[in-house]
């Protein structure tokens, strides 16, 4: 990819950074470099990393929130596809990296980042208890009112 393939598609980095970020975080937490001991610098890791592509994902979505409106942003009422990137991959075999935003996807791009960072600290408070729930086991509030 060259300087003017990014220029003639300024979708290419937001889109690209949103379905990336999280997988090369993720290979570089799995590699050894980071000691087990350190699982809470792994959390915050994860946090922050979850939290980078949330915001990133709401300036695509929200783009007034932040400002000045550039190209690749969504336009609200615009039909059709936006911010469309188009690479050839493998030339031999046609195939492209292709990606796109709509008035059905962009919605659910910004609620499944927002569910994300939202699980995340939910996953590790689970992790964080001594015993965990098995399978068949009732879920009872602890002020349930007694049968009868």
């Amino acid at each position: 990819m060259t300087a003017a393939d990014a220029i003639s598609q300024p979708a290419l980095w937001p889109l690209t950074a949103i379905l990336f970020i999280p997988a090369v975080v993720a290979a570089f937490l799995s590699l050894p470099i980071i000691p087990k001991a350190r699982e809470e610098a792994i959390r915050w890791i994860t946090l922050a990393t979850t939290a980078v592509v949330f915001v990133l994902s709401l300036w695509m979505a929200w783009p007034q929130l932040f400002g000045a409106v550039g190209p690749a942003q969504f336009t609200i009422g615009e039909a059709g596809m936006q911010g469309i990137v188009k690479q050839p991959w493998i030339p031999a075999f046609n195939i492209e990296y292709l990606l796109g935003v709509d008035g059905v996807s962009m919605p659910l791009v910004l609620l499944t980042t927002f569910l994300t960072l939202l699980v995340i600290p939910v996953v590790y408070a689970v992790l964080d208890r001594k015993t965990y729930p098995q399978h068949g086991d009732a879920v009872v509030p602890a002020e349930a009112p007694a049968a009868g």
